[in-house]
């Protein structure tokens, strides 16, 4: 069975749209945090109206046959939403400073830290850092990849699609 999935659609300003009604009880999903450029789907739960997740979420693929009847197109037409969260991925060389690097990357772009973590390879080589960063809009957060890309030693940066085994 195939998801009833609508492609995404950027807008600067946006609001859910859900089988074509607007002003539903919608919310994220904080398994999978969908970005307005995100293919979405959302899920009609009991209680919680309708939680809006990327159709590539591992949520959404281990739902029952069941479950999958709860599906319900929705799509990004001019955004409720004033924050997002966004985790990012930063592979980086280790280095003393490098998250105090990255901490003032993100401060100085306006963005709001949420959480970091890191973890350093088995020879001490490299380090990926796992950060949660509060957006305000889609071009915050591609203009501050740009940003963290110059931070001495980092080697790349992508949103954390959680796709990681």
């Amino acid at each position: 069975m195939s998801l009833p999935a609508v492609s995404a659609k950027q807008t600067a300003t946006a609001q859910l749209e859900v089988a074509g009604v607007s002003g539903l009880l919608t919310r994220l999903a904080n398994c999978c945090y969908p970005l307005p450029d995100d293919t979405i789907v959302g899920f009609i739960s009991r209680g919680k109206g309708v939680i809006v997740h990327r159709t590539d979420c591992r949520n959404i693929a281990r739902l029952g046959e069941k479950d999958r009847e709860r599906l319900i197109h929705v799509n990004w037409s001019g955004m409720s939403q004033q924050l997002y969260h966004a985790p990012i991925l930063i592979t980086a060389h280790d280095r003393t400073g490098m998250i105090r690097d990255v901490a003032t990357v993100v401060s100085d772009s306006g963005a709001n830290l949420m959480s970091i973590n890191s973890s350093v390879s088995a020879n001490h080589q490299t380090v990926v850092i796992m950060a949660t960063l509060e957006i305000a809009e889609l071009d915050q957060l591609h203009r501050l990849f740009v940003k963290l890309e110059k931070v001495k030693g980092v080697i790349h940066v992508a949103r954390d699609l959680g796709q990681r085994k």
